[in-house]
């Protein structure tokens, strides 16, 4: 349990449960509790990155938004408001992107599997792939669960593929953001 004293380690489950919480919360009432959730992530990220602020995040946020709200707009998933992201969603891209830095520092960057597989050089696009088809999976399977619990809808099979780019190629950008953020 001494991993759990670690107040970095209490940030990344802290951004777990917000997650499901934001998640179980959507099209619900209780969307001012998913905004509340939200705030305190951003409390937290501040004291266990004091360094950071929301100006290193922004970017990945954007990013985030507004490739959902494109996939909105165009109708390629539909969510319960019309035209417009639900605060559910916006609640968990600022979840998503205030634990990326620490997700990434704690898991990827640390990881001696990680570590050995990007040890040459020329195995570092290797590793690059790997890590990109990683993001893809994790990210199609978010909205995925999303479908399944009935909170969103893919238009169609076509849609999945596109999350799937999308998640590939932003894992990427996070992970090599993240490389220069957090060794401010």
């Amino acid at each position: 349990m001494r991993w759990l004293r670690d107040i970095k380690n209490q940030f990344l489950i802290l951004g777990i449960i917000s997650w499901y919480a934001i998640v179980l919360m959507a099209d619900t009432s209780l969307e001012v509790m998913a905004i509340t959730i939200s705030l305190l992530n951003y409390l937290s990220f501040k004291k266990v990155f004091p360094q950071l602020g929301w100006r290193n995040l922004w970017k990945p946020f954007f990013i985030g938004i507004s490739f959902d709200q494109l996939m909105v707009s165009f109708g390629f998933i539909r969510v319960s408001t019309m035209g417009f992201l639900p605060i559910w969603l916006i609640c968990l891209w600022v979840t998503f992107v205030l634990s990326t830095p620490l997700y990434q520092e704690q898991v990827w960057l640390r990881s001696s599997f990680w570590n050995q597989l990007i040890k040459k050089e020329r195995d570092h696009l290797l590793g690059n792939f790997i890590l990109s088809g990683f993001g893809g999976v994790l990210g199609l399977s978010s909205y995925l669960m999303g479908e399944r619990l009935g909170i969103l809808i893919f238009k169609n099979q076509a849609t999945l593929f596109f999350y799937f780019f999308f998640w590939s190629v932003f894992f990427h950008y996070l992970q090599k953001r993240s490389q220069i953020v957090i060794s401010k």
